[in-house]
């Protein structure tokens, strides 16, 4: 590996790798498809390549052009051996880090003994990673149709099944949505070739949730309790030739979590092989403190340590590469020793010519190779991708490269529907671009560091990002949360959070925890320990200047002297904090969507204030019924901050306060502030009617149950609450051609007028005006009876390998291929080719059912179905039918390269 030519040819495999990361997106194939270092030892067969100790699996080389080698496998790290001798040695090189996600064993409940090495895991259940065991069905579960629950009124009162699919009335709590933890064991066995190259052997788990025991060959290495932050193992002293197997326990017992936290190993897994002399992980901080638009001074620190016994020397060498994979910079850190069993920084500071600022509109990014040599020899190397922008928090609110930005925000809780909370890189990329569609700018990720391929895809994107370590201190929220580890723990969590995280441009806010009510003296020593290992960015404590009727806000103390944001939840208090610190920018980081127009305009009104962040953004299982709609007595007082929440009881399992529903689709509050925002100037929705005597009522965290329809099973002559949303001052409605009404709109319509409306088929129109000119115009209409079925597939492509997923929209149709907006009816899958059924969900918030079998009951018309590739390229074909109804099937390429194709019929 020392000749320049070899470094040559490994040089040109990381630059591609870099463009291809970067343009398809896709995280997780940055290892080698076919030239792993660590082979499964339960399927493997001999080994057909042996090169530097390195063992590849026995599967056989894809068939592929020279074309196909060069540019398509390159972005995979994939294997450039055909025709390339001397590019294997490259390769070699290049696998210093190897997804460890295939061919673990899983067991759901306590076992005695099954960390030992000889264990017999043979009857264990197969699984590959990530996994959350929670979201599956339970072995005694007594129903498996959800039918007694599929009403679609906000206000329904199912009485379904109490153990049906994931479900448990009688174990699962309120806060978790009634999904079960409990205790699980994952196993792995693998060959581990070592030569004296490939001598310092990490494992890494990026997210165990929660209370990680790990043994490797029988031999404990190491426990982790925080549920969010990566565990890095070192396996290097106790690893052996031949085979290994590495143990984890994960124990989800209790009440641990406020929301669905998902149970077991949810995140990716990694194995990183180098020399003694390494880049350790999270080794690099890139920084831009100089910024024109003629030039950008890039500060790359990069640490070097040597766990060997003798000591060494090392020098670094830094290029920089832009979108188009030309290197546009380079420099060096000259050689200097390095004792055994020490660390040291090394320095580079590079000058960009004419730099590409990121932003949310324009997210362009560029990647530093460095490299780790000895004389002539490249002994270590990493890729890191880094934006240039400038971010600065004061009086003036959030300026990004010199320019004023409000941050149009959503809270998310890290989960993904009906995969629970395994974070799949597709998954993951599509909710970042679901986001963004749907006009947010800004995501919060409450309340706990999210996973990496979430921040690479909102660093492609273009999705600024206020990135939170903790929901709680020292104080219990739950009985069995991090609280019972965090004094022990909080200090190497948060140093791992903020070095893995500090490379993303999207960050732009540090937060050190969400409504801590009793801080016990901690925050100043949280907030100066993140400016220690990230100067660049401010921090603040979420609700730290007050929270709604609990906190008054808070204008003066000690915290305004270590956080850099005034930061408040559920108050306007923008004018009052100020006025009492005038140099501050200020921002609520929750808010209630009841108040979208009231928030959005305190937004605009002051320039100190930086942005607004929804709660929530996105549906998420847990904390059941918090934005339920509030149906009340007719003329019944309003609602204030005393009443109490809506009191919902089982089958109801998840939140529905989100802008965006479960499965990826707009509801009604998110059409009302995108036209608050000025993204839309209209949109037409019309209210479920209420029960008899009763109306509904928008409240904190709950909005109105509306639909984008004029398909109601009433009497001809109903009396339907038309809304419209819109930024003119002039509203007509026609119904049938016939006018309804026109309304003149003022500042205290808030962007809102609502007709009453006789119910009679047909279509129904709204046209607004501003100053008379006429600026949009919606029109809905009735649909006809169920008649078909639709698949439609999200853009994100299926790969050939077996962490690749891909989301199906099944919708309800008329004869006239329309969306039928209340149908439910019950649809069955099947799949063949080269992809399994993952989940399958509704957006339902009562609808308990297993997420796992072949069907589902539609809600609003529409379900989902997530396919997951089974590892090889080729075809997949879903077909979707339900009872008395024309079926629908699609077509979707696995690629063994970054592209996919998808047909409908």
């Amino acid at each position: 590996m020392g000749t320049a030519a070899t470094r040559r040819s490994c040089r040109t495999l990381v630059g591609l790798t870099d463009v291809f990361r970067r343009r398809f997106a896709i995280r997780k194939y940055q290892h080698s498809l076919h030239g792993d270092a660590v082979t499964s030892l339960r399927d493997r067969a001999a080994p057909s390549i042996e090169s530097n100790g390195v063992l590849s699996s026995a599967e056989p080389l894809p068939s592929l052009s020279r074309r196909e080698l060069l540019v398509g496998t390159a972005a995979t790290g994939a294997v450039l051996v055909a025709g390339l001798a001397e590019g294997f040695s490259a390769l070699v090189a290049a696998q210093r880090e190897i997804c460890f996600d295939n061919g673990w064993r899983f067991h759901r409940g306590t076992l005695e003994g099954a960390e030992e090495a000889t264990y017999d895991d043979s009857a264990w259940r197969p699984v590959d990673l990530p996994h959350d065991w929670s979201i599956e069905d339970l072995q005694n579960a007594e129903s498996d149709d959800g039918v007694a629950s599929i009403e679609p009124a906000s206000w329904a009162t199912p009485t379904a099944p109490e153990l049906i699919g994931p479900f448990d009335k009688a174990i699962g709590d309120r806060s978790q949505g009634y999904l079960v933890g409990g205790e699980g064991w994952y196993r792995k066995h693998f060959i581990l070739e070592r030569s004296r190259r490939h001598q310092e052997v990490e494992l890494r788990l990026d997210g165990v949730f929660q209370n990680a025991d790990v043994w490797l060959n029988g031999e404990h290495i190491a426990y982790h309790p925080y549920g969010y932050t990566p565990a890095l193992l070192s396996l290097t002293a106790r690893a052996q030739p031949g085979g290994n197997v590495v143990a984890v326990r994960v124990r989800n017992i209790g009440a641990t979590s406020r929301w669905y936290p998902g149970s077991g190993i949810y995140r990716h897994t990694w194995l990183t092989i180098t020399g003694a002399v390494r880049v350790p992980t999270f080794g690099v901080r890139i920084s831009t403190p100089e910024i024109t638009t003629a030039l950008a001074r890039v500060r790359i620190e990069v640490v070097a340590e040597n766990t060997g016994v003798t000591e060494a020397s090392a020098a670094v060498n830094v290029t920089l590469i832009g979108a188009d994979g030309r290197a546009v910079a380079h420099g060096a850190a000259a050689a200097a020793p390095l004792p055994a069993g020490t660390r040291s920084t090394y320095v580079v500071s590079l000058d960009l010519a004419e730099p590409f600022l990121w932003s949310p509109t324009s997210p362009h990014l560029y990647s530093a190779r460095i490299e780790l040599v000895q004389g002539q020899d490249l002994i270590d190397w990493v890729a890191q991708p880094f934006g240039v922008r400038s971010i600065s928090f004061d009086a003036r609110g959030f300026l990004l490269n010199g320019r004023a930005l409000k941050m149009r925000g959503g809270c998310v809780h890290s989960q993904h529907g009906a995969l629970g909370a395994a974070s799949f890189d597709a998954a993951e990329e599509r909710r970042v671009r679901i986001l963004k569609e749907r006009g947010f700018n800004a995501v919060r990720t409450a309340h706990n560091p999210p996973s990496p391929a979430f921040l690479d895809a909102c660093d492609r994107l273009g999705l600024l990002v206020y990135a939170e370590a903790f929901d709680m201190w020292d104080e219990a929220k739950r009985p069995d949360d991090y609280h019972l580890s965090f004094a022990g723990w909080y200090k190497s969590d948060l140093d791992v959070f903020i070095a893995r995280d500090r490379n993303h441009p999207s960050i732009v806010i540090w937060s050190t925890g969400n409504e801590i009510m009793k801080p016990n003296g901690r925050a100043p020593e949280l907030a100066e320990r993140i400016r220690l290992l990230d100067p660049s960015r401010p921090v603040t404590q979420s609700s730290a200047m007050g929270m709604a009727d609990l906190i008054e806000p808070i204008t003066i103390g000690t915290m305004w002297k270590y956080l850099d944001i005034g930061d408040f939840h559920y108050q306007l208090a923008y004018e009052e904090l100020h006025k009492a610190q005038p140099s501050k920018a200020m921002i609520q980081s929750e808010s209630w969507v009841a108040n979208c127009y009231d928030n959005w305009k305190a937004v605009e009104d002051n320039d100190c204030a930086a942005g607004d962040f929804v709660w929530t953004a996105w549906d998420y299982l847990g904390e059941t019924g918090v934005g339920a709609a509030r149906v009340l007595d007719i003329g019944a007082p309003p609602l204030t901050l005393k009443d109490p929440f809506p009191h919902v009881e089982y089958p109801w399992f998840q939140s529905y306060c989100g802008d965006i529903d479960l499965i990826g689709q707009p509801k009604p509050q998110n059409l009302y502030r995108r036209v608050v925002c000025g993204d839309r100037p209209l949109e037409i929705v019309v209210e479920r009617p209420a029960p008899e005597g009763m109306e509904q009522r928008a409240h904190m965290w709950s909005w109105f149950d509306e639909l984008k329809s004029w398909t109601w099973d009433v009497r001809t002559g109903h009396i339907m609450k038309v809304k419209i949303y819109t930024s003119g001052d002039e509203v007509l409605v026609t119904l049938n051609g016939n006018t309804v009404g026109s309304r003149r709109l003022t500042e205290a319509d808030k962007r809102i007028a609502a007709f009453d409306v006789p119910y009679h088929p047909g279509v129904l129109t709204a046209v607004a005006r501003s100053a008379g000119r006429e600026i949009a115009s919606q029109t809905i209409e009735t649909v006809g009876a169920v008649s078909g079925l639709r698949l439609r597939a999200d853009p994100e492509p299926l790969v050939a390998d077996r962490g690749s997923v891909a989301h199906v929209l099944v919708e309800v149709m008329d004869a006239k291929g329309r969306t039928v907006p209340d149908a439910v009816v019950r649809v069955h899958f099947e799949v063949s080719g080269n992809a399994r059924i993952a989940a399958v969900g509704n957006a339902n918030p009562r609808n308990v059912d297993s997420f796992r079998r072949h069907w589902r009951y539609t809600y609003h018309g529409q379900a989902q179905v997530v396919l997951r590739s089974t590892g090889k390229a080729g075809m997949v074909r879903l077909r979707a039918q339900a009872l008395g109804l024309q079926p629908a099937e699609l077509s979707i390429g696995v690629a063994r390269m970054f592209w996919s194709s998808a047909r409908s019929s």
